[in-house]
């Protein structure tokens, strides 16, 4: 029998998505952790932070609109734009035409910083012109100055952000390269510069550019490489960077490759950057900080605010080859991607049983049965951007110019599953949870005989948080705290491998290690 009650709100736990609804909303139950937690324990009040790094559901949206928020409220000398609440209008077959349109090859990020420069600016500009907080303080002869550069700054009626400043550029087409390239642009950033001496200093903020990344994911993360190059170069300008701060927020993957390259102990300073990297023991205080904020109804103990008071159960049976029990805690962490959006989603898929159940009816099965459920979607997701990554990876070089890379770029439903169907055959001829290189050696064949040609599927998914390797301290996943490198390290022959366990809820095909892997 299910009960009448529901529940005060529909999400208890939170949005899971932090780049929408109300901030307050995101921020009530906010926690904040040890300073021995890193980046996700850095306060919204440093403004020395200029990019925010993380995997997607890490919660970069709401770090960001956070900063802003508090540049809103605490400090009313600066201007601080919204960060962009809409899609993003820039999608993966833009950056295939610039990169094929600027012939750019390889990692080269040269044209991709021009053109995150020239965005910002015209970014910047925009909100000087139309913003009725920064227009009347411009000096008599600013609008008309501004406007004698409308070719390279356009007429905007309302600001621009930097995303769609860029799509703007791109959408240049045949004077594409010219106009990034004008010396023009050295007089329209000496009169920015002006006009923002004159001003309040600005902030502005760049997100959303996770929403297509699964699609092109070698693609944006060339893209983003720009921005950050840029980001960085911006803080080492003299004149600009007093008046003008962009914040942007940027996978971990990219600043992975960052780090490898020959600049990068230029990056290792984190004084501008914030790396948002959860683990085990911040995402577990995580989870007991949504518990402890929780209406007293989803506990059968109110005084207890436990998961065990929270689902009626301290352990739980799992499903190895010799089932032991484990505490429960450890094992609904074990079945996330060690994120808060998933977290917060599995939290808001409880408190629904609990609202809509007889708590005599929340039974281990049925836990057992949601956990593996949503653990199916976290891995299906994880999957589909390994699937996606490789068909990107595919692109010819003719496919721009013969207007056919949406096939690549935008592939069809049953495209994509047939892909996903690829990648989960690969990751089955392992056989089992934990491996030696040999079942890397394995499945590399595979992918390249399913693909048609050579095939990076190890390290993508190493990127993705499914294939990770086994060493004395342990398991460890692609992280920015335990590993920089983001291609999978390739070890010696007997060295072990292991699949991340949310797989295991979405083929039967893998056999389980004795031990649970947490």
């Amino acid at each position: 029998m299910t009960t009448s009650h529901r529940p005060q709100k529909e999400e208890p736990f939170g949005i899971p998505d932090g780049a929408i609804g109300q901030l307050e909303d995101a921020t009530s139950s906010f926690i904040s952790l040890p300073e021995r937690h890193g980046g996700i324990a850095r306060s919204p009040s440093d403004a020395r932070v200029r990019v925010l790094i993380g995997k997607l559901g890490a919660g970069k949206s709401l770090y960001l609109r956070r900063m802003q928020n508090y540049q809103v409220q605490h400090n009313a000398s600066t201007y601080a734009a919204e960060p962009a609440s809409n899609p993003s209008r820039l999608q993966s077959a833009d950056l295939a035409y610039f990169v094929r349109r600027l012939r750019i090859v390889g990692a080269n990020t040269e044209q991709w910083k021009l053109l995150w420069r020239r965005a910002i600016v015209r970014s910047a500009a925009s909100h000087l012109a139309c913003s009725k907080i920064l227009r009347p303080h411009l000096p008599p002869h600013g609008l008309e100055a501004l406007t004698e550069f409308s070719d390279f700054l356009g007429t905007p009626k309302s600001p621009r952000s930097v995303v769609d400043s860029a799509k703007e550029i791109i959408d240049n087409k045949g004077r594409l390269s010219r106009f990034l390239n004008a010396s023009d642009w050295t007089d329209v950033e000496a009169l920015l510069a002006e006009m923002i001496a004159q001003s309040r200093p600005i902030f502005l903020y760049v997100d959303s550019l996770d929403d297509t990344y699964r699609w092109a994911p070698t693609l944006w993360t060339q893209c983003q490489r720009g921005l950050f190059y840029t980001v960085m170069d911006l803080l080492r300008d003299h004149v600009l960077s007093q008046r003008l701060h962009v914040v942007v927020a940027i996978r971990d993957i990219t600043f992975a490759s960052i780090r490898t390259s020959e600049n990068s102990l230029r990056y290792l300073d984190e004084t501008h950057i914030n790396i948002l990297d959860w683990n085990r023991d911040s995402i577990r205080e995580l989870l007991r900080h949504k518990l402890r904020t929780l209406d007293s109804r989803y506990f059968i103990d109110p005084q207890s605010r436990t998961v065990e008071s929270w689902l009626g159960y301290k352990t739980i049976a799992n499903g190895r080859p010799n089932p032991a029990h484990e505490l429960l805690e450890d094992y609904l962490l074990r079945h996330t991607r060690l994120v808060p959006r998933d977290i917060i989603v599995l939290g808001n898929d409880f408190c629904r049983v609990i609202a809509t159940h007889e708590r005599s009816e929340i039974t281990p099965e049925l836990i057992r049965a949601k956990v593996a459920e949503r653990s199916r979607g976290f891995a299906n997701a994880q999957i589909a951007t390994c699937a996606n990554q490789s068909i990107s990876d595919l692109l010819p070089a003719e496919a721009i110019d013969h207007d056919f890379e949406n096939i690549y770029l935008q592939p069809q439903e049953y495209t994509l599953a047939e892909f996903q169907g690829h990648v989960l055959s690969c990751i089955e001829t392992t056989g089992s949870e934990v491996f030696h290189a040999d079942g890397v050696k394995r499945l590399t064949s595979c992918a390249e005989e399913l693909f048609g040609q050579p095939v990076r599927l190890a390290d993508i998914l190493w990127q993705q948080g499914l294939l990770g390797y086994v060493d004395q301290n342990g398991s460890h996943y692609f992280s920015l705290s335990s590993s920089s490198q983001h291609v999978l390290p390739r070890l010696a022959p007997s060295a072990l491998y292991r699949w991340n366990p949310i797989l295991f809820d979405l083929t039967r095909r893998i056999e389980h290690a004795e031990e649970a892997p947490f």
